[in-house]
């Protein structure tokens, strides 16, 4: 015999859509607070698997799902490969408020939604207290509030530029691109820079050089590569066809220079040149006072050295390094005789691991590439110290001769 449907408490009573409902209303709670704890305390290897398991479970779910967020491609989904532990928090942000307005969608009572987090937080929710928080915006921001607590979009500023380098100028008297007048220029630069290259699509297609238009998946990365692209660029044209220019077109690079020298000190950068090549590396107080007490070509690889495409390059380290150590050789004897230990501790490294090949010792035989890699940071580091404790004792001696003359 079927059985009855028991009809006796109508008030708890849901039907099977309902359940799944609210089945899903629970999941999506639950997801905002995996978010906001890995926010609050996960590294980047968490911050990936938790975006990629929420791409996984709502992406068919949600309409747009991929709108506004970084590395996000139509028809194909994330590229984790370009993204970074700042974009994958930035998308973790936007894809809360996604699951909070999917929310809206679920419940028949907006308003009971919207005030979760706010009856989490009367009941000491500390993760719940944390998306309160996050989310309370000001009454009123001032304007101090307002331009200095900006957010550096990536997006944006790799837009500019793009536009300064790839459009005419609208308000001057310049009618054709930079990249334009480059392309034609590039008979001018020397081969050993274009490889033979005859217009700008030649020298992209030589090197591998694929920047795209401005869109939504551009990463921090890809922003620097194409500053670098540029302003090497540019610096060629105007060293090697200036002459071809108009008189009055050294505004359009100033303002474009201008632009990607903000940009690169809001992240924290610094320029390195060599042979008309420019790259960013990350600012050091270290490095920037070490890298203006050598030589051009020197100043280039103590700052080379850190930038992002030579770590893990082993080989390119090594020999930067040799470079270090030819440097401060001559000055060996005056280091001992400023800090004996930091002068034997250098010296060893550098024989060790740099001058000699050294393979067949069991220890450094035995080192994984990280801790090799580790061992040639410390190395650097030790030299920049070396560097300013020899210009110091320089600058001690001349202060104390400046001095003595005053007091004579």
């Amino acid at each position: 015999m079927a059985k009855r449907a028991n009809y006796d408490d109508l008030a708890g009573f849901r039907t099977p859509t309902q359940h799944r409902n609210n089945a899903q209303i629970a999941m999506v709670q639950a997801d905002i607070k995996r978010i906001d704890s890995i926010l609050a305390s996960g590294g980047e290897d968490e911050l990936k698997a938790l975006h990629i398991d929420l791409d996984g479970t709502y992406q068919n779910l949600i309409r747009n799902w991929g709108s506004s967020t970084y590395n996000y491609i139509q028809g194909h989904g994330y590229t984790y490969e370009y993204m970074g532990e700042s974009a994958l928090r930035d998308n973790l942000i936007t894809i809360r408020g996604k699951l909070r307005g999917f929310l809206l969608q679920l419940s028949p009572n907006a308003e009971d939604i919207l005030s979760l987090d706010a009856v989490s937080v009367a009941n000491g929710d500390s993760v719940a207290a944390n998306v309160e928080k996050t989310d309370a915006l000001p009454a009123r921001a001032n304007m101090y509030d307002i331009i200095k607590g900006r957010k550096f979009d990536v997006v944006k500023e790799y837009a500019r530029i793009w536009s300064l380098f790839n459009t005419a100028d609208r308000v001057g008297p310049r009618a054709v691109a930079l990249s334009l007048q480059i392309s034609a220029s590039m008979q001018f630069f020397p081969n050993s820079f274009k490889n033979r290259a005859l217009s700008l699509d030649d020298f992209n297609d030589i090197f591998g050089f694929k920047f795209s238009s401005p869109k939504e998946s551009i990463t921090e990365d890809q922003l620097i590569s194409y500053c670098e692209y540029v302003v090497t660029l540019c610096d060629h044209m105007w060293e090697y066809a200036n002459d071809s220019l108009e008189d009055d077109s050294d505004y359009l690079r100033d303002d474009l220079f201008e632009t990607i020298n903000s940009c690169m000190d809001e992240l924290g950068l610094m320029p390195a040149k060599r042979d008309n090549i420019t790259i960013f590396v990350n600012k050091d107080p270290a490095v920037t006072t070490v890298s203006e007490l050598v030589d051009e070509s020197l100043s280039y690889d103590v700052k080379s050295y850190i930038h992002k495409q030579t770590k893990g390059d082993l080989q390119r380290k090594k020999t930067i390094l040799k470079f270090l150590a030819d440097d401060i050789e001559p000055k060996r004897k005056t280091l001992n005789g400023i800090n004996k230990t930091l002068a034997d501790n250098l010296f060893q490294m550098l024989q060790k691991f740099v001058r000699h090949n050294n393979e067949d010792n069991h220890y450094i035989k035995g080192l994984s590439p990280d801790k090799l890699e580790a061992c040639y940071d410390d190395i650097y580091q030790m030299w920049l110290l070396a560097k300013l404790e020899i210009d110091n004792l320089e600058c001690k001696k001349r202060v104390e001769e400046t001095l003595k003359q005053i007091n004579a």
